[in-house]
C-alpha cells in the first residue's frame, strides 16, 4: 500500500513536470520545520568535499542528502529520499553535481534553500578528474567507459576521452545554472575552487554572511583547522594543473563554451586569455 501510493505520486508528478501541488502537504511541512537550508551544487573535482565538510564543521548544520546513491547515477534530487530523513532545523545538503532543472529550481525556491554554486577552472578540472578515474575508478555520472578501456589508454588518450565526453556535461551544468533565474536574481553565490585556494577563511566567512549564518573569522579559522585532519579527498589540491593540456585539447573546450555566447564562462578559466 505504502509502495503504491509512492509510485502513484511518483507518476503524478512525472505526468506534471513540475511540483504543482503533487508533494504540497509534504512541502508545507518542510518549510515549517526547517529553519534554514544549505545545499552546495557543484562540478565534479571542485573542491567541493573539502568545501563540504569545512562547512559542516563551522556550522554544524545536520546532514540532509539530496540523493540515494553514487557512482554512475545521475545526481538528480530524490525527493522521496529526502523525505524520508525528515529534515528538520538548520540544515547541510552536501556537495551534488546537479544540472539546472525547473523541478530542482522550483524546490529550492520553495522551501527557501540558500545554493552555492562552486566550479573551477574547466582546465584544472580535466586533469583532476583524469587523476580521480586513476585512483577511484570508472565508475562517475558524467560520461560511461569501461575499466578495461580506461587503462588500455595513453596519459594522452584519457585526457582526450575525458574532453570528449565529460566536458560537455561541465559545459551544460554551468550554462545551466547561469541562465536559470534564481542566478539570475541573486539566489546563487558563485565561488570558484581558486578563490577558495587562495583566501579559504575569507571566502567562506562571506559565504556565511550572504546565507546570514553569524560566524567570527576565529571561529571559522579554528574549524578549519579541524578540516585539516579530515580526508577531503583532493588528489593535488592547486591551481594551474590544466597546463598539461596540449593545445588543440584545450581548443576542443573553447569551442564548446562558444556555443553559449551570452555565458560568462571566466570563472571555469574559459576567456580569461
Amino acid at each position: 500500500m505504502i509502495y503504491k501510493k509512492f509510485k502513484d505520486k511518483y507518476f503524478q508528478l512525472f505526468v506534471k513536470g513540475a511540483l504543482n501541488g503533487v508533494f504540497e502537504n509534504d512541502l508545507d511541512l518542510i518549510k515549517k520545520s526547517v529553519n534554514k537550508h544549505l545545499v552546495i551544487v557543484c562540478s565534479p573535482k571542485s573542491g567541493s568535499t573539502w568545501l563540504t565538510r569545512s562547512l559542516q564543521e563551522i556550522t554544524s548544520f545536520k546532514r540532509l542528502d539530496l540523493i540515494a546513491s553514487f557512482e554512475r547515477r545521475e545526481q538528480e534530487i530524490d525527493f522521496y529520499h529526502l523525505l524520508q530523513q525528515k529534515p528538520s532545523g538548520e540544515i547541510l545538503s552536501p556537495h551534488i553535481h546537479l544540472k539546472y532543472s525547473e523541478f530542482s529550481e522550483n524546490l529550492f525556491m520553495s522551501i527557501g534553500s540558500k545554493i552555492i554554486l562552486q566550479v573551477r577552472d574547466i582546465f584544472d578540472s580535466v586533469i583532476s578528474l583524469v587523476d580521480h578515474v586513476d585512483k577511484e575508478g570508472v565508475k562517475f555520472p558524467s560520461a560511461f567507459i569501461d575499466h578495461e578501456s580506461w587503462i588500455s589508454f595513453s596519459r594522452f588518450e584519457k585526457i582526450e576521452f575525458i574532453i570528449d565526453m565529460a566536458i560537455p556535461w561541465y559545459i551544460s551544468f554551468y550554462a545551466g545554472w547561469y541562465n536559470s533565474k534564481i542566478f539570475q536574481s541573486g539566489g546563487v553565490y558563485l565561488i570558484t575552487y581558486e578563490e577558495l585556494l587562495k583566501s579559504t577563511a575569507e571566502e567562506i566567512k562571506n559565504i556565511l554572511d550572504w546565507a546570514d549564518i553569524k560566524k567570527d573569522k576565529s571561529e571559522i579559522i579554528l574549524a578549519l583547522k579541524n578540516t585539516s585532519k579530515i580526508n577531503t579527498r583532493k588528489n593535488v589540491g592547486r591551481a594551474g594543473r590544466g597546463s598539461e593540456i596540449p593545445v588543440p585539447l584545450k581548443k576542443k573546450i573553447i569551442k564548446m563554451a562558444a556555443y553559449h555566447p551570452n555565458v560568462d564562462f571566466g570563472p571555469l578559466g574559459i576567456g580569461l586569455d
